[in-house]
Order: structure tokens, then sequence, then C-alpha cells
């Protein structure tokens, strides 16, 4: 230690190496703040591009005992834009006879529709299925009150019903002379080439009979003839079908729905009215983690720093906690089978 150095330590008690590690950690704190201010700004343009349009809208209909409900969604992953459907027997009657239940809707639109997957809808259940279905989860209702609450949890693969519902465009004869449609039974109109991906649960190798239509929401599985109390398995509330849009068209061009019941065209059928359309922001997933990749090395930069988050360093992490909650409310709330719609796609 030289003369001078010895007077700056008499002066104020500290080395001039001490003095330089406080004013390179000074520096540090101040290039942390930096960046998190740079990670903050990426953050909410991440989060604006993260955000897009979603739209949807629901057709729904009466006529004495029957009800039914049609939602058309739209959303947008890896590129490609698709539609959704999603199908209920809303009635809160017991369903007797084949002729109560749902087996198609059909509908008029300017959209181009590839057929990509068909899945139990949200809390939907599959009655008399056999083991045969999907997975070889099987017993989802007997005839027996003690196993009507057995239940067991479908994964996304074992909810495939597409080898039991049809799709076809360019229709004729159809009710409400619609275009397009989608069935549970041929009506004269459905054929083996028309099926959506997935394997025949039940019954012959083409959409015919009444084979996992869709029973209504308040059936009592114990009543009614052996077409509806286990001779057929049957959907209980919902199918959620999924398209991948080829071309012009949206959910504007979405008209003409009419309800089908039964297996054969002259059976129960009447027309559906706009009831609900409704658009709100909804994260994409693919945008979500295109960011989050992008975020994440300047995150880990500023983190490394020290193993004790500094008070910015640990609001920075609420902030992205909260973002990362937000979205993902936000995206459960808004497609509730999202997940399953994209396992199956191709």
């Amino acid at each position: 230690m030289n003369v001078n150095e010895a007077a700056e330590t008499l002066q104020d008690g500290r080395t001039p190496n001490t003095r330089l590690n406080k004013i390179r950690r000074r520096d540090i704190r101040i290039q942390d703040i930096r960046k998190i201010g740079v990670l903050r700004m990426a953050l909410a343009a991440w989060v604006g591009v993260a955000i897009s349009a979603h739209a949807s809208i629901t057709f729904a209909g009466k006529s004495g005992d029957f009800s039914a409900s049609a939602t058309f969604d739209t959303y947008s992953s890896g590129g490609s834009t698709y539609l959704t459907l999603l199908l209920a027997n809303t009635s809160m009657a017991d369903v007797m006879e084949p002729s109560q239940v749902l087996t198609a809707v059909f509908w008029d639109s300017t959209a181009g529709l590839t057929p990509v997957s068909a899945i139990l809808g949200p809390q939907s259940t599959v009655l008399f299925a056999g083991t045969g279905f999907g997975d070889g989860v099987g017993g989802e209702c007997a005839s027996n009150s003690d196993l009507w609450s057995a239940r067991p949890k479908l994964s996304a693969r074992s909810a495939v019903v597409g080898g039991e519902w049809a799709f076809k465009s360019g229709l004729s004869g159809a009710p409400g002379s619609a275009a397009l449609g989608v069935s549970s039974s041929g009506l004269g109109l459905f054929g083996p080439g028309d099926l959506f991906p997935g394997a025949n649960l039940q019954g012959p190798l083409s959409p015919g009979g009444l084979q996992y239509g869709i029973t209504s929401a308040g059936d009592n599985p114990l009543t009614g003839n052996k077409a509806v109390t286990g001779d057929n398995a049957l959907i209980q509330n919902s199918v959620l079908f999924t398209f991948r849009i080829a071309g012009a068209g949206d959910l504007a061009s979405v008209s003409d729905v009419q309800f089908q019941y039964g297996t054969d065209l002259g059976e129960a059928h009447f027309p559906a009215t706009l009831e609900v359309e409704s658009a709100s922001p909804v994260p994409e997933p693919g945008t979500f983690l295109a960011g989050a990749l992008l975020l994440l090395p300047i995150g880990l930069s500023i983190l490394r720093r020290f193993r004790k988050p500094s008070p910015s360093q640990a609001r920075f992490a609420r902030l992205a906690r909260f973002c990362l909650g937000s979205f993902c409310r936000l995206q459960s709330a808004a497609h509730p089978m999202l997940t399953e719609t994209q396992e199956l796609a191709p």
C-alpha cells in the first residue's frame, strides 16, 4: 500500500479495492434495472401481439320437449385457422325412443372446411359404451343404478368419437336446403367416406343407425325402449367438432342452422336462431410460446446475477407469474377443449 492509498484508508476506513467492488456492484445493479425495464417493455409488446381476436356465435332452437344448441368458434394455431362446432342436446326431458335423440346439425357457410376431429364435449359422457370405446374406457353406464355414478374421466384420445360422426358439404335434400352438415346417422346423405378421423366404435363402418347420437342432458338412461337403454351407445350432453378453414369464409357467413333428430329426415327437425354473438381477446398458444422463448434468456441473465433476487427482480417475477396466470385463465375460458383438439390435429 502506497502513501496515497494509506491516506485514503485512514480517511474513510476502506481500501481502494473495497471501493472499486462497491462501484462494480452498483454498475451491475444499474445494468439489471435497465434490463428489467427492457424486459418489461418486451413483455408488454409480447402480450399485445399474443392477443388475437376470438369470436363465437351460438344458435339455439326449441320445439316442444326438444332443445339444442350449436356454438361455432374460430381460433388460429400453427399458421392455420380452425372452426370448432359444439353441438349439444340441451333438453331436460327424458329420452324414451330413438326419435328423441339428436343425430345431426345442418348449416350454410361460405367457408371451405376440412374435418380434423370429433371428440366428446365438456362434461360429456358415453352411455352403454361397452369395452370398445376409445382407449378401452368402457362401462360409462350400465342398466344397474349402482353403476350409473361410475364415470371414469376420459383422456383426450379416449374421447375421440370421430369414427361415428360424418361431415359433408355440398348437400342436397338436407333440412332447410342447408349445404353442410355433421351427422351420426346416414340419413340418406352421409357415407363411409364422410367420417371424421377415428376408430369405428360400434355398428357398421359407416354413419348409420342411432349409435353415438346425442341424448338429452336430462335423460334417465334406465327408462325408455331398448334402443335408448342399452342397444346403442349414446353421448350425453355434447360433441365438439374441429375443422380447418381453407380460403374465404368466417362466422358471419354461418346461417340456416337446422337440428335433426332420429335416423330419418322425416323425423323431428327444426331451425335454430342466433342467440349469442361475442368477440373477446384470447392469447394464441403458438404466439405465447414463441414470446416466452424470446424473453427467457433475458430473464435468466438477470436472475443468475444473485442467488437471492433483489426487490426489483422479485417484482418482475411477480409480474411474470401474473401474466402467465392471466394467459392460462383466458385460454381455459375461451377454449375449454383446445388442448384436446390440438393434440388430435395432424
